[in-house]
C-alpha cells in the first residue's frame, strides 16, 4: 500500500518532526510505504515561511526522503492550489480559462438552444462555481464572466450584440434563454454555506469554533450572522431590469397580456429544439433591434438613413411589426394552414399518413362517407358574397355541419382584433352556406397565432374544436418563427427600394 499526496506544516521545527515520527511510525504498523514524488514539507513560524531540510525516512519505511515545499510552490487540495492559503490570483486565472474553454467546446457543437444552455450550465459553469465560497470573487470579476459568455455567444451567431443581456440568463419559462448568471450562483451557492455553517454550530462544536473565528477570513465570513450577498443579484430583479428597458422591455411586457397563453407563447424556448443560432435571432426580433430603417434613423441616429419608408414595398414605416405583419410583399407562407389541414385530413381518415409540413401539399378536395374538406377553394352560393374563399371548408355529412376554418399570422398585439375579424368576416358566407347546402349548423373557427409565436388562450379550444390535438400548435408555433426569421433575413439582404 502506498501513502499519497502528504503534506505536513507546523508552526516550530520540532512539532513537525513529531508529526512526521507519528506518520512514519504508522506507516510502520500497517505496512505502508510512502509515495514520494507527492509528499511535501514546509515550516510555518507566525504565519512567517522558514526553510529547512527535508526528512529522511527509516528502512522500514521504504527508504528515501521528503523534500520541502518552496516558499512560492503550490500544491492542490480539492483541486484548489493552496501554499499558506489558496492563491486566488492563480486559482482565478486558471477557473477562467477552464471556463473559457469548455464554453467554446460547447458552442462548437451542433445542439439544440435548450441543450446548449444545458450543456453550459452544467459543464462550464461548475468550473468556476465549484469555488465559490472558498475563493474570494468580486462582483466585477462575475460581470467579466457573464460578459464573456454572452461574447462567444455572439462569436458564434447565438445571441444579437444589442439584444437584451439580462434575458441571456433568465429561465426559458418565462421567455429567457436559460444561461446560468455566475452572480446568482455566487449568491446562492454563499448564502447556502452560511445557512449551513450557522444551523451545525448549534449542535457541533467544531463548526461553532469556526463560525467563530471566521470574521473575513474567509468569503463566508461566518461570524456576521445575517450576512448577506448584495439583494440585487436575483432572478426577480433580473427580470424587473428586462421589463423596464424601453424597447427590450416591450415583449415581456406583452407576454402578460391577458388574452395570451403565456407558457405557450414561449414554447418555441422551453422545448428547446432550434438551433441557437435562430433562438437568438428571434429574440433578437422580439428585442426590436433588427436594423429595419426606423431602427436606424430613430434608435441609432444614423445620419446616412434618410427614409423609413420600407425598402421592398415603398409603403409604411420599415418596422419590424411592419415587415412581419403589415407588407404586402412579405406575407409568410401558409404552413400553419397546412398544418392545420393535414392533421384534421389525417383524423378524419382522409390521409393514410403524415408527413412533414414543409413536404405537405394539400389537395384540393378530399373526401369519404362521412366528410368532404375544401382547400383554398371558392364557394359557390347563390348571393354574391365578398368573402368566399376560406383556406379550409370541412363538412361533416352524417351531421350536416360545415366548418369554415380560416388562419391569420398578425402582428403580436393584433390577435384579438384579427380573431374578431375573421369571424364577422364569414359570417355572410356561412349563412349563405347553411341556405344553400341545407346544413344544420355553420362553425367559424379562426386559428390565429402571433408573428412571433405568441399564442392566444383561445387557440387551443379552436384546435380541439377541429378534432387536432392542442399540442400541434408547438410545430404550428414553430413554423411561424422560422419563417419570419426567414422575412427579416431576406429583407436585411435588400437593401435598395425595389
Amino acid at each position: 500500500m502506498y501513502m499519497d499526496d502528504l503534506k505536513i506544516f507546523s508552526n516550530t521545527e520540532k512539532g513537525l518532526k513529531r508529526q512526521l515520527r507519528c506518520v512514519e511510525n504508522f506507516s510502520n504498523d500497517i505496512r505502508m510505504r510512502f509515495g514520494l514524488e507527492k509528499c511535501k514539507i514546509g515550516r510555518l513560524h507566525r504565519g512567517e515561511w522558514r526553510q529547512m531540510d527535508g526528512h529522511q525516512l527509516t528502512q522500514h519505511s521504504g527508504g528515501g526522503k521528503i523534500t520541502t515545499l518552496d516558499k512560492f510552490e503550490t500544491y492542490k487540495y480539492l483541486g484548489l492550489a493552496q501554499a499558506r492559503g489558496i492563491d486566488s490570483i492563480s486559482v482565478k486565472t486558471l477557473l477562467t480559462e477552464r471556463f473559457k474553454e469548455r464554453v467554446k467546446h460547447i458552442l462548437k457543437t451542433r445542439l439544440a438552444g435548450r441543450n446548449m444552455a444545458t450543456a453550459i450550465n452544467s459543464y462550464a459553469v461548475p468550473a468556476v462555481a465549484y469555488s465559490f465560497g472558498i475563493v474570494d470573487w468580486t462582483s466585477t470579476e462575475l460581470d467579466d464572466l457573464n460578459r464573456t459568455l454572452r461574447t462567444s455567444l455572439t462569436k458564434f451567431r447565438a445571441h444579437h450584440p444589442r439584444a437584451g443581456r439580462e434575458r441571456v440568463h433568465l429561465p426559458r419559462n418565462i421567455g429567457g434563454r436559460g444561461f446560468s448568471d455566475l452572480r446568482i450562483c455566487h449568491k446562492t451557492q454563499v448564502e447556502r454555506l452560511q445557512k449551513y455553517f450557522h444551523q451545525k454550530s448549534e449542535s457541533s462544536a467544531l463548526h461553532r469554533a469556526v463560525t467563530g473565528l471566521d470574521r473575513s477570513l474567509t468569503p463566508l465570513m461566518l461570524q456576521v450572522t445575517h450576512y448577506q450577498c448584495d439583494p440585487k443579484y436575483s432572478i426577480f430583479e433580473l427580470e424587473n431590469q428586462w421589463r423596464g428597458k424601453e424597447l427590450h422591455g416591450r415583449y415581456p411586457n406583452l407576454l402578460d397580456s391577458a388574452d395570451l397563453d403565456k407558457p405557450a407563447s414561449v414554447g418555441w424556448l422551453t422545448n428547446g429544439n432550434l438551433f441557437p443560432e435562430t433562438e437568438g435571432f428571434m429574440c433578437a426580433i422580439q428585442d426590436q433591434v433588427i436594423p429595419t430603417r426606423s431602427y436606424l434613423k430613430h434608435i441609432i441616429k444614423d445620419p446616412t438613413v434618410t427614409t423609413t419608408n420600407c425598402r421592398i414595398c415603398g409603403e409604411g414605416h420599415e418596422s419590424v411589426e411592419h415587415l412581419i405583419s403589415g407588407c404586402r410583399i412579405l406575407a409568410p407562407k401558409d404552413n400553419v394552414a397546412k398544418i392545420v389541414h393535414q392533421e384534421i385530413a389525417f383524423n378524419l381518415n382522409l390521409l393514410k399518413e403524415k408527413c412533414p409540413h414543409y413536404r405537405y401539399s394539400p389537395e384540393s378536395v378530399l373526401e369519404n362517407e362521412g366528410f368532404r374538406i375544401y382547400w383554398d377553394r371558392t364557394i359557390q352560393t347563390d348571393r354574391t358574397v365578398q368573402h368566399d374563399r376560406p383556406d379550409i371548408l370541412i363538412y361533416d355529412k352524417a351531421n350536416k355541419v360545415v366548418t369554415l376554418v380560416d388562419v391569420a399570422i398578425p402582428a403580436p398585439n393584433n390577435l384579438q382584433k384579427k380573431e374578431r375579424e375573421k369571424r364577422e368576416k364569414y359570417i355572410q358566407l356561412a349563412d349563405d352556406i347553411k341556405q344553400t347546402w341545407r346544413v344544420d349548423r355553420v362553425n367559424i373557427v379562426p386559428i390565429v397565432i402571433g408573428a412571433m409565436g405568441e399564442i392566444p388562450k383561445s387557440l387551443k379550444t379552436n384546435l380541439t374544436t377541429l378534432t387536432v390535438k392542442p399540442g400541434a400548435y408547438f410545430e404550428m408555433q414553430k413554423s411561424v418563427v422560422l419563417a419570419t426569421c426567414n422575412i427579416i433575413r431576406r429583407v436585411l439582404n435588400q437593401p435598395q427600394l425595389q
